[in-house]
C-alpha cells in the first residue's frame, strides 16, 4: 500500500518513429534470467547425410550420420521411421561415471564439460570426426554386438586432427562410453578403405573387411577378413584369406568387401574382384560360392536366409549400380544347398551409399541411407511386396519442412518469426538455398521464396539477403516477406550493394561476415577489405533510402564476424581479441591440453574471442599503432598485440572465433550473437 510506479515514454518506437498510444499496453517483468520455452524446427526423423546403418534384434534402426563441418551422430528410429533417441552425442542426463572415459574437464565442483577434439567438425569424440578434409565420416557398415555399437575410425584428417592407426570404436547403446571406446586396432597403420562389419553370434567378436593398402579409386585390397574380439588391443589377426595376396580359390579373395552372418553363424563374404559371394561355416570352413557381379555391401535376412548385396566396382566414393536380392544358399539347418538365384533387383542411385535389412518386420523393410539429397531427405524406407522390392520413400515427405542442420538465424521480433537455413558445404556457400520461416508461436515451418547466404530482418518485416551467382560477386538485396523485390527510395533498386561480402580468402567455404539492420532502417555490412588484401574487416553503413552514409565505420580483424546494432546506434561485433591473461577462458586455463598445434603454430583452443561495443561514431578493433586512446589486447594463442581504439567495452567469452586465415590459420564458420532492445547481448 502506498507504493506507485511511473514509466516515462517519449511516444516513439524503438526506431524513433511516433506511435499512437491507443491500443498500447505496459508489461512489467523482473529478472534477467532467460528461461527455456520450446525448440523450434527440430524433427528427430530429419537426419543428416548417412554413412552407416544397422538394425537391432527388436527392429530399431541405428543411423550413423555426419556432414560437412558437423559432428558424427548416432540416432535410433522405430521400424516405421519414428524418432526414438540419440546416443551420440551422449544424453545430457547420463551421470559422469558413464561418460568419464571421454575425458571431460571439470570447470567447477561437479560441473564438467567435454573437450572439443576437432573444432572443424565440432566433435568431442576422439577419431569420430570426418575425413576428406572434414567432409564426412567414412562410409561403412556398422554392427551391434550385444549392447554395443561398433564402427570404425577415420584414416586421415586435415589440419591438426589427430588420427591413430585404423581401428574399431565402441559405444554402449545407452550412450555411455566404455573404457575401450577406442577399440582394437585393425592394422598397425592408417589403412584406407570403407570398413564392413558383421557381429559374430557370441556378441563379443566382429568380422571386418574392406581395408586397402592405398587410397584412391585404384587402391589395392589387403585381401583378408578379420575376426576381432572387442576386448583385445590388436592389431587384428587374419581370419580368412592371405594378407596382400589375391586369388580365386577356396582360401583366397580378390578384393573382399561386404561381410554378413546368418542365424546359423555362417559367414558370407562379398568377393568383389571374383564376382562371387563366398560362404563359410561357423568354424571358417568353405561351404560354397554364389556368382553375382561385383558384390559389395552385403546383408543376410535373418529369417529367410536371403542375401542382399550392392553391385558395383567403384571404391571411392563407394558407388554401386544396383541392389540385388538372391535366394537362400543354405537350407533350414544352415547347410549348403548348392544353388542361389536373383529374385529381385533395382537400379541404385549415385546419391545412395548404404542399406540395412530389417528381418524382424513383416513384410521385410529395407532402409537406404544417402549422402546427397536435393530435397534434404537422407533416409529412405522400402517395404518388400511378395518378396520383391517395393518403392523407396523418404521417412519425411520432401514437402514437409524440417531442419536437418541449423544455420544462421534472423528474428522478426514484431511478428515473432525466425528465419534460418542449412549451412552450405565447400563450393556451396548458400546463395541458392531458400530461407525457412518458423512461426515462434505455433512452430509451423514454411519455405520462403527468398534464397541467399545470410539474412537480416528490418522494419516492416523486410528481408535483407546476401545473394548472387558466386561468392566473389555478391549482392545485398531487399525483399518483402513474400519474396517480392522492395526498391530503396534513394536508388530505385532493391540492390543495396554489390561485391565480395564473404569472409576471408577462402570465402567459398566460410560464408559471410555478417550484416544487420538497425531499428531506424540503417543497414550495416561487414566484409573483408580488398584494399588491405582482406587482412582487415570493415563495416559500411547505408541509410534507409539505400544511399551510402559512411564507409569504414568500424575496422576489425581478418576474421571478425557477426554484427548487431542497438536502438541508440551502438555497434557490436565479434573478433578474436582477448586479454593477454585470458588466452583461453579462465575456467579452462591449465586444464585443456596444449596439443592442437599445426606446423605453423596455430592452436585450436585459441578459437576464443570477444564481443566489442562501439559508439555510433565507430572505432577500430585492430589499430595499426598504439596511442593514448588505445587499449592493448592479444589474439589467437597470444600471438602479437592488438590495439583497440574507441570501443565502449570489450567482453571476452564467445566461441568458436577462428580469427581468420591471415593470422590464426582458419576462417571457418564463426559465431553469431544478438542484442535486444535494451542493449543486452546474448
Amino acid at each position: 500500500p502506498g507504493l506507485s510506479q511511473a514509466l516515462t515514454w517519449d511516444g516513439k518506437d524503438g526506431g524513433g518513429k511516433p506511435v499512437s498510444a491507443a491500443g498500447c499496453t505496459v508489461h512489467v517483468g523482473l529478472g534477467l534470467e532467460p528461461r527455456f520455452d520450446r525448440i523450434l524446427g527440430w524433427r528427430g526423423e530429419a537426419v543428416g547425410p548417412v554413412c552407416g546403418l544397422t538394425v537391432d534384434s527388436s527392429g530399431q534402426l541405428h543411423v550413423l550420420t555426419t556432414a560437412y563441418k558437423k559432428p558424427t551422430s548416432v540416432h535410433v528410429l522405430t521400424r516405421q521411421g519414428k524418432y526414438v533417441r540419440t546416443f551420440m552425442p551422449y544424453p545430457a542426463n547420463l551421470p559422469h561415471e558413464k561418460v568419464k572415459n571421454l575425458g571431460l574437464v571439470e570447470v567447477a565442483p561437479n560441473q564438467r564439460v567435454p573437450i572439443m577434439r576437432d573444432p572443424i567438425s565440432f566433435s568431442f569424440y576422439p577419431e569420430a570426426y570426418a575425413t576428406w578434409a572434414q567432409v564426412s565420416h567414412p562410409v561403412q557398415t556398422i554392427a551391434i554386438a550385444g549392447d554395443k555399437l561398433v564402427f570404425s575410425n577415420i584414416w586421415t584428417g586435415k589440419y591438426a586432427t589427430k588420427v591413430t592407426n585404423r581401428r574399431l570404436m565402441i559405444l554402449n547403446t545407452d550412450g555411455s562410453i566404455p573404457p575401450n571406446y577406442l577399440g582394437p586396432l585393425l592394422t598397425n597403420r592408417r589403412s584406407p578403405g570403407y570398413v564392413h562389419l558383421a557381429a559374430a553370434p557370441d556378441g563379443k567378436h566382429v568380422f571386418a573387411s574392406g581395408l586397402v593398402e592405398s587410397g584412391g579409386r585404384d587402391g589395392v585390397s589387403n585381401q583378408v577378413v578379420y575376426r576381432v574380439a572387442l576386448d583385445e588391443k590388436g592389431p587384428a589377426r587374419v581370419y580368412l584369406g592371405e594378407l596382400n595376396k589375391a586369388g580365386s580359390d577356396e582360401t583366397h579373395f580378390n578384393d573382399p568387401r561386404g561381410v554378413a552372418v546368418d542365424k546359423h553363424g555362417n559367414l558370407y563374404v562379398a568377393d568383389n574382384g571374383n564376382s562371387r559371394i563366398v560362404l563359410f561355416d561357423p568354424k571358417g570352413r568353405f561351404l560354397g560360392q554364389v556368382p553375382v557381379e561385383f558384390p559389395g555391401q552385403l546383408a543376410v535376412h535373418q529369417r529367410s536366409g536371403a542375401m542382399y548385396t550392392l553391385c558395383g566396382k567403384r571404391r571411392f566414393p563407394g558407388q554401386a549400380t544396383r541392389l540385388v536380392k538372391l535366394s537362400p544358399a543354405v537350407d533350414a539347418r544352415g547347410r549348403w544347398k548348392g544353388a542361389s538365384e536373383v529374385v529381385a533387383s533395382m537400379k541404385w542411385s549415385y546419391s545412395r551409399l548404404v542399406f540395412a535389412v530389417d528381418a524382424t518386420a513383416d513384410p521385410t523393410v529395407v532402409w537406404v541411407g544417402c549422402w546427397l539429397s536435393k530435397t534434404g531427405r537422407f533416409l529412405l524406407r522400402m517395404e518388400e511386396k511378395a518378396g520383391a522390392f517395393g518403392a523407396l520413400k523418404p521417412i519425411l515427405p520432401a514437402k514437409e519442412p524440417a531442419l536437418v542442420y541449423g544455420g544462421f538465424l534472423a528474428v522478426d521480433r514484431q511478428r515473432e518469426e525466425v528465419y534460418t537455413q542449412t549451412l552450405g558445404g565447400p563450393g556451396n556457400w548458400g546463395c541458392s538455398r531458400h530461407w525457412t520461416r518458423i512461426n515462434a508461436h505455433t512452430g509451423e515451418i514454411t519455405q520462403t521464396r527468398v534464397p541467399g547466404a545470410n539474412i537480416a530482418v528490418g522494419p516492416k518485416g523486410f528481408l535483407y539477403v546476401l545473394g548472387g551467382r558466386n561468392y566473389m560477386d555478391v549482392q545485398l538485396l531487399r525483399f518483402d516477406r513474400e519474396g517480392k523485390a522492395v526498391p530503396f527510395s534513394g536508388t530505385g533498386s532493391n540492390m543495396l550493394a554489390q561485391g565480395n561480402f564473404m569472409k576471408g580468402d577462402l570465402a567459398i567455404q566460410h560464408g559471410p561476415a555478417g550484416h544487420c539492420v538497425g531499428p531506424n532502417g540503417d543497414v550495416y555490412i561487414m566484409y573483408p577489405d580488398p584494399k588491405r588484401k582482406c587482412k582487415r574487416t570493415v563495416v559500411d553503413v547505408y541509410g534507409p533510402d539505400g544511399k551510402l552514409k559512411r564507409k569504414e565505420l568500424v575496422l576489425g580483424g581478418h576474421g571478425a564476424e557477426g554484427i548487431r546494432v542497438d536502438g541508440k546506434g551502438n555497434i557490436y561485433l565479434a573478433d578474436n581479441i582477448k586479454a593477454e591473461s585470458a588466452i583461453v577462458p579462465p575456467e579452462l586455463q591449465g586444464k585443456v591440453p596444449n596439443a592442437r598445434n599445426w606446423k605453423h603454430g596455430v592452436n585450436w583452443y585459441s578459437w576464443y574471442g570477444s564481443v566489442l561495443k562501439f559508439p555510433p561514431g565507430g572505432g577500430t578493433a585492430w589499430s595499426p599503432e598504439a596511442t593514448s586512446r588505445t587499449k592493448t589486447y592479444t589474439s589467437g594463442w597470444g600471438r602479437g598485440t592488438v590495439n583497440v581504439e574507441g570501443a565502449t567495452w570489450v567482453r571476452t567469452g564467445i566461441y568458436p572465433m577462428p580469427g581468420g586465415a591471415a593470422y590464426l590459420g582458419c576462417a571457418c564458420f564463426g559465431p553469431r550473437f544478438d542484442v535486444d532492445g535494451f542493449g543486452r547481448v546474448f
